[in-house]
């Protein structure tokens, strides 16, 4: 259960900080409510009994990011269509150490051969959604996160280059 100020993560709106947990009267039932403020000022309510359901979940840490970076990557297929695929479904859920992974292959990948548009693309989108994740937590901005990504992604090839 999420309690008022903490930070959440909702698949398809990204960050969000619990601004109340209430109970409100729907129909003939008095349920506990989320309400989450999300970055563009638009507010979320979801039901308590349906969080984990609709997409909601604790703001995954730093660390377990930096962990994935910091894995050897996989190896990805040559075929770009079956590439951007797989990818995309990595993307889609929005969990954070999914796309972790997309960020760290499609880095790799772009050291060994030249990244299609769509890699491109991928990997940028990949990078924005992570760095602002890691500025979410206290004491990082988005530029001081992209940085560390940047750093962590070309020690991890530096190491694996060798």
């Amino acid at each position: 259960m999420f309690k008022k100020g903490d930070l959440v993560l909702h698949r398809y709106y990204g960050l969000g900080t619990v601004v109340n947990v209430q109970r409100i009267k729907v129909t003939a039932d008095e349920q506990i409510y989320y309400i989450i403020a999300l970055a563009a000022g638009e507010r979320l309510l979801i039901p308590a009994k349906q969080a984990e359901q609709l997409g909601l979940s604790e703001l995954v840490s730093s660390e377990a990011i930096i962990h994935v970076l910091s894995e050897a990557p996989q190896s990805l297929t040559e075929d770009s269509r079956l590439r951007k695929t797989e990818m995309d479904q990595k993307m889609d859920g929005h969990d954070p150490l999914r796309v972790a992974e997309v960020l760290r292959d499609l880095t790799w990948r772009g050291h060994d051969v030249k990244l299609s548009n769509g890699d491109i693309k991928l990997k940028s989108e990949a990078h924005k959604f992570l760095s602002s994740l890691l500025a979410a937590h206290p004491g990082t901005d988005t530029k001081s996160a992209s940085q560390r990504l940047d750093s962590i992604l070309k020690q991890s090839i530096l190491i694996r280059s060798v």
